[in-house]
């Protein structure tokens, strides 16, 4: 997914961001699970020792992306 960035790094460091600034990175229901499967997988992974989760740009996030989350049913 675009908006989560999942890299790992050399000395065992997994980070994760949330990518979506133009919403202040406000989370939608496919990020959520595109979160899950990056913290599973870090989680699985031996070689990862840290997980590091962060927001790009100006803001951690914003919450829900109320819109996104209407629309699901």
């Amino acid at each position: 997914m675009d908006n989560i960035r999942v890299h790992k790094r050399p000395e065992g460091v997994l980070t994760i961001a949330i990518d979506r600034p133009e919403r202040r990175n406000a989370l939608g229901v496919a990020m959520y699970d595109a979160l899950s499967a990056a913290v599973e997988a870090g989680e699985a992974d031996a070689e990862v020792r840290v997980l590091l989760l962060h927001g790009a740009g100006a803001h951690f996030t914003s919450g829900n992306d109320i819109a996104d989350f209407a629309r699901v049913k």
